[in-house]
């Protein structure tokens, strides 16, 4: 068993049909959710860094608050008046979801808030830029799908 692997050499063509059907079944009963755990809680750290920098996944930056506005605040501090929205990206709220999804031949998890005011920054609207709070940069998604496709890798390595 060199490197830890367990080799085995196929005579005839015919016995892949029954590795690959233990390939699927193995990754149809992987569990993920430990995965999953950690991916929420690197999505609540880079969310938690977009409010600090005041930029939206992708890197661009916020419109600026009206002076209108930062007068009523008392202060420029753009998305931060009320608090929850940022809580609920970086933890556990009310308005927080979290949901880890394990279904026969899909994994994977839903991550977002459902602040009331949420939808209005996203999308921004006639009187109100958009502030883009929620969502993954392209290097994120690659990451998280190289990291996936590692922890696939190990969770069906054979260990008999």
């Amino acid at each position: 068993m060199p490197g830890g692997v367990l080799t085995e050499e196929i005579e005839d063509l015919k016995f892949l049909g029954g590795i690959y059907a233990e390939i699927e079944n193995d990754w149809r009963d992987a569990d993920y959710t430990d995965f999953l755990g950690g991916v929420v809680k690197t999505l609540e750290e880079q969310h938690r860094d977009l409010f600090n920098s005041e930029t939206s996944p992708s890197g661009e930056a916020w419109a600026p608050l009206a002076e209108s506005t930062i007068r009523r605040k008392g202060h420029d501090a753009i998305l931060l008046d009320k608090g929850p929205l940022l809580d609920s990206l970086q933890g556990q709220t009310g308005d927080s979801f979290r949901d880890i999804i394990r279904e026969q031949f899909f994994h994977g998890l839903s991550f977002g808030t459902s602040t009331p005011s949420s939808a209005f920054h996203q999308q921004g609207g006639k009187h109100l830029p958009k502030r883009e709070h929620v969502g993954f940069a392209e290097r994120t998604v690659d990451e998280i799908t190289e990291d996936s496709a590692d922890a696939m890798v190990e969770m069906l390595k054979y260990t008999g």
